[in-house]
């Protein structure tokens, strides 16, 4: 559920301002006559974690060089956040909530799932959270879910958020890329070449 006991009001009042957001979103799709197109796309716990984050670029569009050239920590939020919001995902800020309760949470069911922020976090915090979050909506559409808030840890849910954070990671910065640039800007010693061609 959404509400367990430990939560603060503030918590519980971004959720209820994103969840009704989220009616006047699929109202609004109704009047238009358009329907929402549910996210298909769902990543196995089991998958390799560099294989995971390359299929979260691949749907999410996002190439080295679209992520290099952004000039700014917040260009590349705004960047990160537009592609997963043109998959039919609200994204959300809250200033409310204290960061040691909630870097970001999720709604992960359809038909139009929820990301909701904490933007007292930098931006680079926002942006891992941010994929962290894709990665929970994309484990549970495998049929594999986490409890919503910190209250409720199940043993399977210390997993998922181990997944989600290792898959987050390969997607933002994907190994053979990240050493690639280092060695072009001299930073690696020789030995670390290797690394490159496995």
């Amino acid at each position: 559920g959404l509400t367990p006991e430990n939560e603060s009001p503030e918590l519980r009042n971004a959720l209820r301002i994103a969840l009704f957001r989220r009616e006047v979103a699929k109202d609004l799709f109704e009047r238009l006559g358009e329907s929402i197109i549910p996210i298909k796309a769902s990543i196995d716990p089991e998958e390799d974690p560099e294989v995971a984050g390359k299929k979260i670029r691949e749907i999410l569009g996002m190439s080295w060089l679209t992520q290099v050239s952004w000039n700014s920590d917040y260009a590349a939020l705004n960047g990160w956040r537009e592609a997963i919001e043109k998959l039919g995902i609200l994204v959300f800020q809250t200033g409310d909530v204290q960061l040691d309760e909630m870097r970001a949470t999720s709604v992960p069911h359809g038909p139009i799932p929820i990301i909701i922020l904490n933007n007292e976090d930098s931006p680079l915090g926002r942006i891992f959270s941010l994929l962290h979050e894709f990665v929970h909506i994309l484990l549970t559409n495998a049929g594999h879910e986490t409890s919503a808030m910190e209250g409720k840890k199940l043993p399977e849910d210390q997993k998922l958020e181990r997944i989600s954070n290792r898959v987050a990671a390969a997607a933002l910065m994907p190994k053979r890329q990240f050493l690639t640039e280092l060695l072009e800007h001299g930073q690696v010693l020789q030995g670390n070449e290797d690394a490159l061609r496995k």
